[in-house]
This record gives C-alpha cells, structure tokens and sequence, in this order.
C-alpha cells in the first residue's frame, strides 16, 4: 500500500488484542457463542408460542366439547344419527376428565336409543373416538362398556381389517386387572375386525388362567380358526407363545370337542416345534423345552387320552389327512415324557398304525428305498434324498410316528399276537422290514451335523429295526439272509485284512491315509473316512447286517491285534528276556476266592488285560505249583463260581424258577429307599467286577458254567442301542406273574375291580412295605380297567424286567465292556466301536439266536464259530 509520500506502508488490522495471551484467541469462538444463545433463545421463545397457542387450541376446544356436549345432553340434533356420532366422537376426543365421567353414561344411553341408525361409517368414528379416549386413559371402564354396548348392536364386519387396527394391542396394554372381564369380552367383539394376527396374539400372549369355559367363547375362536390366514398368523408365534395359546383355547373349552375343535387343536400343535415338560421333570426337559406347572402340563393331558385321540383320528384321517398325521407326530415329538403311553395308546387304537402304514407305502419315495440295490455304495444318494428335500418332511413325520408306535406294540404284545391284528398285519410288517433296513443305511450314511429331528428320526429307526431283529429270532417271519446287507461283508474282510498291519497304522494319519489309497480303486464311490466311519456306525448299530462269519473274525482279529500290540500273545511271551513282565500276580485264599480276587484285581483299570499269575493258599499255607494258565482258569471259574451263586453272603444274582441268573433287585429297592447306603455300593462294585472277570474269561477263551436268564442276556445284546426287554421275556423271569398279568386280558370289568389292583408295586424289604408308583405321581388312585389294563401289564412287566435291574445291569456291563474295551481302547482310536461293541454284535447275536429254545449258557468265541452259518 502507497502513502502520499510514496512510500510503502505496512497496513495494520486489528483482530483482537494480542496483548492478553489466549484472551485474543477466543474473540471468535465467543462471537460464535452469542450467536448460538441468541438462536436459543428464539428457539425458545417459537416453543413457547407454539405452547401457548397448543393450550390455547385445547381450552378452545375444550370449551367447544363442553358447548357440544350440552346441546347432546338437551338432546340437539339426536334424530341425526350421523351428526351425533361425530360430535360424540369430538366430545370424547377433546373433553376432559370431568366432562368424560358425565357424557360417558349419555353416550351408552343414546347408543341404545340410535338402534339400527348408525351407518358403518358412523360406527367407526365412534369405535375410534372410544379407543382413542381408553388410549388416554380417562375413564376407562365406562369407555369399555360404550364400545361392548355398540357392538353388540353393531355386529362389526371382519373382512375390512383397516379401521380397527391396532385396538386389540391397545386394550391389551392399557386396562388394569379390575377390567380383565370386561377387556376379553370386548376384544372377542372386535376378534378378527382388528386382524387375525392380533386376536391370535391376545389369546397366546393372555396371562395364563385368564380364560374360562365359555361356549359363546368357544364359537368365535373356532369362527377365527376356521379362516385361512389364521394358519400363518399361529407359525409366526414363538414356541412359548404356542404353548400358552393352546392351554388358552382349552381352557376356553376343555371336552365335548368337535370336528372344529380338533381341527384348531391339530393347526396349533402340528405349529409346536419345541418340547412341553413339568416342572420337576428334569429327566425329559430339553434344552429348549417349554416348562409348565403341574396344573397347566395336567391341562394338556386331554390330547394324550384314549378317547381324544381316537376321535382325532376318526374325524380328521380322512377329510383332513396331512392335519391328522402331522398332530400325531406332535403329540410324540413335543410331549417327550407322554410318549410311551401315547404310542400304546396309538398302537391300539382300531385303524390308527394300518393307516400310517398304508400312507407311507403310497409314497414314492417309500418306493425308492424298496427298489434301491443293497449296496453300501450306493446309499449316498439315498441319504442326499433324505435330507435335502422339503417336501419330504410329512414322510418323515409319518416314518417317526409309525416307528414310535411300533416300537410300543413290540414292546407290550405277546408273540402269539404281535402280527395277528389289523393294526400290525404280517405281510404290513414284512415289507416294512425290508424299508426301514434301507432308510437305516440311508440314515446311518448321513451321521453327520443334521437337525434334531433327524436324528430322532435315526435313532427310532435304528430301535426299531433292532427290535424286529430280535422278534424274528423268536418267530422266523423272516428268512436270515433279508438282514444281511449285500457287498457290505466284501468291504469288512477289507477292513478285517487292515487290522493286520503293524502298530504305526493305528497312530499316524498319514499312514492311515495311505492304507486306504490302497483299496481306493474298490471303493471310490464314497472316501474312504467316510466309509470306516459307515462300517464303525453299523457295528455299533445294526450288527446283524454283517453276517456271523465275520464278525466272529473281526473279533478274534482285535484280541489278535491287541494283544500283539501289548507284547501279550504267544510270540511275544517265548521271545521275551523277562516271560512275567506283563503278568499280574496274586495270592488268592480257597475260603476268600470272591473277595481276595476283588482286591487285588478291580481297581487295575487297563492292566487287568494283562495275563495273570495266581498262587492259590488254602488252610495250611501256599499251594504247591506253578501257574501256567491252568492256575488262572481255575481262578476266574471260581471267582464266577462264588459271585454268581445266589446263597453268598453279598447275594448278587438270583435264580428263577428255571435256575437261569438274574442280578438280584434287592439292591435296586435298597438303593431307592436308602437302606445301608454303603452296603448297595459294595455290591454294585462286586457286580462291576464280576463284569469285568466274564469280559476276562471271553478275552482269554475260557468256557464257564453260568446259566443267565435270557432276559439278562438281552440286556447285553442291547446294551448300546437301549432297547428294553417285552412281556414275552418275563417268562423267563418270573412265569407265576407273567401267567397272572396274562390273566388279566380275560377278565371283564367287575373281575378287574374286584382285584381292587392300582398302578403301584408292594415290596417286602427286611419286615418293612415299600411302595412304588408305577405311574407317578397319582398311580396309587388310578384303577386297573379294560381300558388301561394294556398299560398296566407293560408298567408292570418294565418294572420287573429293566426298572428295578436297570442299575445293576448297568454296573455289570461297564465291568464286562471295559475287560476288553479299554484293551482295544487304544488301538481302535480311529474305530473304536469296531471293538467296544464286538461283544454286544458276536457274543449275543449268536446266543440271542438260540437263547429262546435252550439254557443260557455263556461261550467263548470258539464255540460259536462251530455253530456255524
């Protein structure tokens, strides 16, 4: 910049005054600040206008609702219907509490005097006006009664859903307890007018016991049901939601169903994807289980009555098939701790399993598993079928039902009768066999991460498929090669070849690998970890697909291997530098053979399949000798001897009528009803041992002399599917109470009362009664009748048969698995069941043949393979 002198000149700007340090600094963030407040402040002073002219417009129209509702009251305009409900609507709207409490009782008075004159139109502005004023809370009641008075006079129309949404969640919301009676009342008016949705919520979402019975109830909720979109409304409720509305619709009406009532019935449970448990119930409560008290879970046992049931399925079979199959798969599938007594309730039920039956072997894909080629490769695409396709989800449903109530059928019939019936004919059951071997492959096949109810699925079918082997041992309805699956023996002589191959095969992946490269070209159709773990799962479930020959080999190949592995076989003991380096060494005393044999012996764990050095001493000291396994046979026979012979002090087993042994229930009564806590202990451990001294006597081929009851013997064959022995096992048990319990399906109804017989079991332990409840918690007030008589010969024969043995058969078979299954324990890492359950397949499959026609005699494995095939 030039001054006049034409120099330059610095121009100086003054932008605060530096001199103050940071004062200058903040110049204009406080110029920014004045801004702000004085925008504030104009902010503030728009609100208050904006108040002022609120209040002003509200005391306007106040007084304006105070003006109106004079002229209503003096009676202005009431010969106009139409003027009056809008300026009724604008009192209710805009009036005050005070003004409410008076126009309320004009409104309900007029609304009777306008009979028939309101338009729809009118009603709506008038329903609205009266939600709006429950919304705000002002007289709530008198606002409830005007709208119960108006649609009891205007019956609304429920196909235009617009206007009166959202009423329902608001009555929901706002009234208190004192109005519950009222509010359902009201809300059962509206129903549907609101939406299906929103009714369907109300009744789930109700606090629970606020239903009565109520046929005028009744008709509207069947009137709702009976629409359409009532379906997709149920399935967008959560399980509890469900739940609570099922107990709500029968609360409403809880007997004298009809067809409509079931049909509701069936679309709300065949919706329940979660399992219904009682508090207490801790043995059938899943991890997403629905928990109700007693009162509300008794509530739902009418769906699980003979009489229901049966009406279920003689309405809905026909007019509504998909409805009725998909309710009897709910009824077992969310009802865990009904579904024994449900399924014999089904299983007797006059049509109910032939039905099932003759809809599955209608499918196509029923067809697809009867004609498919037996092979092992060949089950992958079956699987794929199986999992992958939605619209298989109602055969499942079908297959899961019909094998449950199967299942119930072979477990309570006799021989004599169990395919002599229309519900289970023969030839039925044949052709059935023959699908569920294939869907087990199928199932077993695809053993990996599938949905629960899959495996459900999987596990019934596997049961069942056990149960009809065992029941054609019997009855040979069957020829044996049917169960024998085709090519499947050609892979396990494969398998059989490899369990030859040195230790480092059983340890390292990578040589495992390449072991089965070597079969690669037999088996490229399916990899070959896939195909081990297919042979493992078969051993383990279904042996019995595996022909005799076999699995006699499998198993003296895995004592082989194992004891070869433990330097325990016969090379190993002439060429080793110490001969009684793996021996176990005892002095036994003659008088104290049980006992000394348990102290040295039971806590050994794994080394007791090591061989064993016995030295016997009797009352004048050690016996001369010297233990080159003769010793040791003497040994275990005797310890089997001692443990099994019912008259020794500890009392283990007991002997039927037939002489064949039993674990002794003594120790069961004892257990549950705490006598000499510590005494039970010690003989379950001694139970144990003897387990663990049979395993011994099979792993080493020594014969012993000990006749068990067939029924125990079962018990091992089932051991790892869980399977329970039938009445026609208790034969074998205990012939005076199956010949009584038979007695009793001849008896009329005065007969059966007169034996005053209850669902409970008397029992004599040390002078003292002990009672058990057959059927908990009320089995001691249900009589024996015609009706239930079934179930209490099956309660009974359970009881006897595997409740009051499940304990000591449990301990005894640990003992027995572990002699031999922590021997192979360790060389089958990557197959382990190929040996823990050689025992339960070869061992019982072949005596499980025979058992039925002659003595129990356990055997070593030489004697069976002189069965021969």
């Amino acid at each position: 910049m030039q001054n006049f002198t034409g120099t330059a000149k610095k121009r100086v700007v003054n932008l605060g005054d530096r001199r103050g340090g940071n004062e200058g600094k903040s110049f204009l963030e406080q110029a920014k600040r004045a801004r702000q407040e004085r925008e504030r402040a104009r902010e503030r002073e728009k609100r208050v206008i904006i108040i002022q002219l609120s209040i002003r417009r509200i005391i306007d129209l106040r007084y304006t609702a105070l003006q109106i509702s004079h002229e209503l009251a003096l009676g202005v305009r009431s010969n106009n219907a139409g003027r009056w409900s809008a300026e009724a609507a604008f009192v209710i709207r805009f009036g005050s509490a005070q003004l409410l409490e008076s126009v309320y009782p004009f409104i309900y008075t007029v609304i009777d005097r306008l009979d028939l004159k309101l338009s729809f139109d009118d009603v709506c502005i008038l329903a609205k006006a009266l939600n709006a004023g429950i919304t705000r809370g002002l007289s709530i009641r008198m606002a409830i009664s005007c709208l119960l008075r108006l649609f009891s006079i205007y019956p609304l129309p429920y196909s235009d859903t617009r206007v009166f949404k959202g009423m329902i969640d608001n009555l929901m919301t706002n009234p208190g307890q004192e109005l519950i009676a009222e509010t359902i009342q009201l809300i059962f008016k509206i129903n549907t007018a609101d939406s299906p949705l929103a009714f369907i919520r109300f009744l789930a979402r109700a606090p629970r016991g606020t239903f009565t019975e109520s046929e005028e109830l009744s008709h509207v909720v069947l009137s709702v049901f009976a629409q359409e979109e009532t379906l997709s409304a149920i399935q967008s409720l959560s399980g509890k939601e469900l739940v609570s509305l099922l107990l709500s619709v029968l609360s409403i009406k809880s007997s004298s169903f009809t067809f409509n009532d079931f049909v509701t019935h069936a679309k709300i449970v065949s919706s329940l994807e979660v399992a219904v448990a009682m508090e207490g119930q801790s043995e059938t409560i899943l991890a997403d289980s629905v928990i109700l008290c007693q009162h509300e879970f008794e509530a739902l046992l009418v769906l699980h009555s003979s009489p229901y049931v049966r009406q279920v399925f003689s309405l809905l079979a026909q007019s509504e098939y998909e409805l009725c199959a998909s309710m009897m798969y709910h009824l077992l599938y969310i009802f865990p701790s009904m579904r024994t007594s449900t399924c014999m309730i089904m299983s007797i039920t006059p049509g109910l399993p032939s039905w099932i039956h003759q809809h599955i072997s209608r499918s196509s894909i029923y067809e697809e598993y009867i004609c498919e080629p037996e092979s092992l490769a060949d089950v992958h695409p079956l699987k794929d079928k199986l999992l992958s396709e939605n619209h298989r989800a109602l055969f499942d449903k079908l297959v899961f039902t019909y094998n449950h109530v199967l299942s119930s059928w072979l477990v309570v019939s006799k021989d004599t009768e169990s395919f002599q019936n229309q519900n289970f004919p023969l030839k039925d059951v044949k052709s059935y066999c023959h699908f569920l071997k294939m869907l087990c492959l199928s199932l077993i096949r695809g053993m990996g991460a599938v949905k629960l109810q899959t495996k459900e699925l999987r596990d019934i079918s596997i049961s069942v498929l056990n149960q009809l082997y065992m029941k054609n041992l019997r009855l040979q309805f069957l020829p044996k090669q049917m169960w024998e699956v085709e090519r499947l023996n050609l892979v396990l002589d494969d398998l059989i070849l490899e369990t030859d191959q040195e230790e480092e095969d059983f340890i390292s992946e990578d040589e495992d690998g390449d072991r089965n490269k070597g079969r690669a070209s037999r088996t490229d159709r399916i990899p070959p970890s896939s195909r081990q773990s297919l042979e493992k799962d078969i051993l383990n479930k279904l042996p019995f697909f595996i022909n005799f020959t076999t699995r006699v080999k499998i198993f003296q190949n895995s004592i082989k291997r194992d004891k070869f592995k433990y330097g325990l076989d016969s090379n190993a003991f002439y060429f080793s530098d110490d001969i009684n380096q793996h021996k176990l060494s005892a002095d036994i005393r003659r008088e104290a053979v049980l006992d000394d044999a348990f102290d040295n012996f039971f806590r050994l764990g794994d080394s007791f399949k090591n061989q064993l050095k016995v030295k016997f001493h009797n009352e004048h000291g050690p016996e001369a000798g010297i233990d080159g396994g003769g010793l040791t046979k003497e040994f275990l026979t005797s310890v089997v001897s001692e443990g099994l012979n019912p008259e020794n002090a500890l009392s283990l087993f007991k002997e039927s009528s037939s002489y064949n042994l039993y674990p002794n229930d003594d120790i069961f009564w004892k257990t549950i009803n705490n006598i000499d806590s510590n005494m039970q202990r010690k003989r379950l451990m001694y139970i144990n041992f003897l387990g663990m001294i049979i395993g011994k006597c099979l792993y080493e081929g020594i014969l012993i002399d000990a006749s068990f009851a067939p029924s125990f013997l079962f018990k091992w064959r089932t051991a790892q599917t869980n399977l329970k022995n039938s009445i026609d096992d208790l034969v074998f048990l205990d012939p005076e109470l199956y010949t009584n319990l038979n007695k009793l399906l001849a008896m009329g109804e005065d007969e059966l009362r007169s034996l005053e017989l209850n669902f409970t079991i008397d029992e004599v332990i040390d002078n003292k009664a002990f009672l058990f409840d057959l059927s908990p918690p009320h089995g001691a007030k249900e009589s024996v009748t015609v009706s239930n008589r079934l179930s209490y010969i099956h309660k009974v024969s359970h009881f006897k048969l595997n409740q009051s043995l499940q304990l000591q058969t449990r301990h005894f078979l640990e003992g027995f698995f572990d002699s031999y299954g922590r021997a192979g324990s360790t060389c089958l890492t990557r197959s382990s069941s190929k040996c823990s359950s050689v025992v339960d397949m070869i061992l019982i499959s072949r005596i499980g043949g025979i058992m039925y026609n002659m003595v129990g005699t356990l055997m070593t494995m030489r004697q069976f393979s002189s069965f021969g095939k």
